[in-house]
C-alpha cells in the first residue's frame, strides 16, 4: 500500500480501520452467542436418564416435593436433644394409665428450614405405636408453632399436636403423602385433587373467618400434604399471626394461578 502522508487521508484511514474491527468483533460475539445457544438446545432436547437432569422443569418440580426421611446425618446439639426427650409426659396419646409415657426411637432427618429442623421418630405408648415428627426451633420459635399449631387443630386444621412439654422443640402427627405442588404434578388422581383442592380452601376460609393469617399460602408447594383420600394437612405454622385482614383464600389463589400450576389443572 502507499504511504498515507495527508492528515485527513490518516484520520480517514484510521476510522476505516476501527470500524473494521469493530464489525469483526460483532461478528465474532455473534457467532459465540449464536454456538452458545446452540449447545442450550441440544442440552434442552437432550433426553434425559433420569439421572443428572437439571433442566428448569425437573428443579422446580424437586422444589414442590415434599420431603422423605433420610440418613442424613443429625447435628450433634439436635441429637443430644432428641435422646434427652425419651419417656417423657405426652398429653395426646391415648392410654390406659393416668400418666401415659411415649419412648422416641430411631430419629431420621426430614427437613430444614429458615427456622428449625424437621425430624421423624418411631414412638411406643402403652401398646401403641407409630410415627411423629419432631420439629426443633430455637428462639422461642417452637412455643409459636406449638401455640397456632394447637389453635388451629381446634378448628380441624394441621396434623395432630402430639406435645407441646418441650422447651425447645414440638411434636406432632407425622403426615405422609405428596405435598400439593406433587399432587398438582400429577402425584395423585385429577379427582382426589379436586377434592383436596376443595378441602383446602374450606381450611383457609375457617383460618380468615377466625381473623388467622398463615401468611404462606401463595407459596404452600411444600406446606401442604395430600392424602390418598383428598384430605389436605397444612404444615408450618409459626408464621402465624392475627389479622384483620388475613388472606390464606386470596394467597391460595395467588399460588394455584401462576401459570405452571394453571397449566396443570387445565392439563
Amino acid at each position: 500500500a502507499s504511504e498515507i502522508t495527508s492528515p485527513r487521508a490518516q484520520s480517514l484511514w484510521i476510522t476505516s480501520a476501527h470500524n473494521r474491527a469493530e464489525r469483526r468483533a460483532t461478528r465474532d460475539r455473534s457467532s459465540s452467542a449464536r454456538d452458545h445457544l446452540y449447545k442450550m438446545a441440544e442440552r434442552c432436547s437432550a433426553p434425559s436418564d433420569g439421572d443428572g437432569d437439571d433442566t428448569n422443569a425437573q428443579r422446580a418440580k424437586r422444589r414442590r416435593a415434599a420431603p422423605n426421611p433420610s440418613t442424613q446425618a443429625i447435628d450433634a446439639a439436635d441429637l443430644r436433644l432428641l435422646e434427652s426427650l425419651f419417656a417423657r409426659d405426652v398429653d395426646s396419646v391415648p392410654s390406659d394409665d393416668d400418666t401415659p409415657r411415649m419412648e422416641l426411637r430411631d430419629f431420621r432427618f426430614l427437613a430444614r428450614g429458615h427456622k428449625g429442623v424437621v425430624y421423624v421418630a418411631n414412638y411406643s405408648c402403652a401398646g401403641r405405636t407409630g410415627r411423629v415428627a419432631i420439629k426443633v426451633c430455637r428462639g422461642g420459635g417452637a412455643r409459636q408453632e406449638e401455640r397456632w399449631l394447637r389453635r388451629c387443630n381446634e378448628l380441624g386444621i394441621g396434623a395432630s399436636l402430639v406435645s407441646y412439654e418441650w422447651k425447645d422443640c414440638v411434636a406432632m402427627e407425622y403426615v405422609e403423602g405428596p405435598s400439593i405442588g406433587e399432587a398438582l404434578d400429577g402425584a395423585v388422581p385429577p379427582g382426589v385433587l379436586f377434592k383436596a383442592l376443595r378441602d383446602l380452601l374450606g381450611q383457609c376460609a375457617r383460618l380468615d373467618q377466625q381473623g388467622i393469617d398463615k401468611r404462606e399460602m401463595n407459596r404452600c408447594q411444600k406446606h401442604v400434604i395430600v392424602s390418598r383420600e383428598g384430605r389436605s394437612t397444612l404444615l408450618d405454622f409459626e408464621r402465624c399471626q392475627e389479622s384483620a385482614k388475613p388472606s390464606n383464600v386470596t394467597g391460595l389463589a395467588q399460588y394455584l394461578t401462576q401459570a405452571w400450576a394453571v397449566g396443570k389443572l387445565r392439563g
